[in-house]
């Protein structure tokens, strides 16, 4: 549906595409295990919001009343990165997004262009792409790819229909 979305309101072929694959990195449960959460009995760390970890949580993620508990506690705001470093130079909690942006970008045969790769990573992480956290760490790539990703949200988020398809259509 969120292809369908994208394809009817005419964004590029390519986002068309993300908006088919993005959720496909959630087959990572077939090979999951329940120690690092991506078993079918263990999920967390198979699907939900992602957030920056190795700095402090920002309070617009997800359940902030329990960020306390998390062992991420630095006294600068930047925790271990330095300002301005992009989001490709920090570690994400990892989820379906990273591994399939892994499997893809470890593939020579994928051609997806830039865009494409950089929503797939990061379209879970709604602390900095709705919630304001972590421009701090933004580099001007990451200013300038905000606001594909926040398109592609839209449809992936709110284009969800009980509607049957059929042929044709």
């Amino acid at each position: 549906q969120t292809a369908e979305g994208l394809r009817a309101a005419k964004q590029p072929d390519w986002l068309q595409l993300v908006g088919l694959i993005h959720d496909v990195g959630k087959m990572i449960f077939l090979r999951g295990c329940d120690e690092d959460g991506t078993s079918v009995a263990q999920q967390w760390s198979v699907v939900g919001d992602t957030f920056v970890v190795g700095c402090p949580l920002p309070g617009c993620t997800i359940f902030p009343a329990f960020n306390q508990l998390h062992p991420d506690a630095y006294d600068s705001p930047f925790g271990i990165y330095e300002p301005g470093c992009g989001l490709d130079q920090v570690y994400c909690a990892y989820g379906h997004d990273e591994y399939l942006y892994q499997v893809l970008s470890q593939n020579e045969g994928v051609k997806l262009p830039r865009e494409a790769m950089y929503v797939i990573r990061y379209h879970s992480l709604y602390p900095w792409h709705e919630g304001g956290a972590y421009e701090e760490l933004e580099s001007p790539y990451d200013r300038s790819m905000k606001g594909w990703v926040k398109i592609f949200n839209q449809y992936d988020l709110y284009t969800k229909r009980n509607t049957p398809y059929t042929e044709g259509e």
